[in-house]
């Protein structure tokens, strides 16, 4: 949780910086929305359902220059009832590519915070992360949107059992808008791997499945 409030402290900070150093190159354009996961979640071999509500909260604060906050926290059913996972990630991102209209390319890096847990404890891993997302602009109603997300050193989730470890995630989807409201569908994917110390296999940890949303730009 520490790490959590962390986070949310710096996008406040990024958020109060960010449109004072920009205010002569025109105002902050938002892009705000909230999607369902629906899916799987896999720990070691043991799987059933998940799902969750997740946040994302694009700010750009010049044509280049973008911040994104994301949160999805996650919750298992089935044989993983009462599993919890959740997701919390901060980014600076910048517009490499982005031709007249709605499409663009950019890279990025932030910081992302994992937590598991259950009733009776919980276990962080976090660690600094560098994606690239792109969204391509069919028409004026339809885009499609893409994001691949690698993280190369995750803090241990338990010292006495696994050593640190990585992980990626990566969405994929379509976005209509209708009548000023953007409606997403698409695929979403967690992983992350841990080495086993003491020479044991590798623990994965997994969480995938289809989203669906609503989301509003301005």
């Amino acid at each position: 949780m520490k790490r959590i409030a962390w986070i949310l402290a710096a996008f406040v900070v990024v958020c109060l910086v960010m449109p004072s150093a920009a205010l002569a190159l025109g105002p902050v354009d938002v892009d705000a929305k909230a999607m369902y996961w629906l899916g799987e979640l896999d720990i070691d071999g043991d799987s059933d359902d998940m799902d969750g509500v997740g946040l994302d909260l694009d700010l750009w604060f010049t044509d280049k220059l973008g911040a994104t906050l994301m949160y999805y926290p996650t919750s298992g059913g089935g044989m993983l009832d009462g599993l919890d996972m959740d997701y919390m990630s901060l980014d600076l991102k910048w517009k490499v590519y982005a031709p007249e209209g709605g499409s663009y390319v950019a890279v990025g890096a932030g910081y992302q915070d994992n937590e598991l847990s259950d009733m009776f404890e919980s276990f962080d891993t976090s660690g600094f992360r560098v994606f690239v997302d792109g969204v391509v602009d069919f028409n004026e109603t339809i885009q499609g949107y893409a994001s691949y997300v690698f993280l190369p050193s995750l803090d241990s989730i338990d010292d006495s059992f696994v050593d640190d470890g990585d992980g990626s995630e990566y969405e994929l989807g379509v976005r209509f808008n209708v009548a000023k409201v953007d409606i997403y569908a698409g695929y979403r994917a967690h992983n992350m791997s841990f080495d086993a110390l003491f020479g044991g296999p590798a623990i994965d940890i997994d969480n995938d499945g289809f989203v669906a949303g609503v989301g509003f730009r301005f």
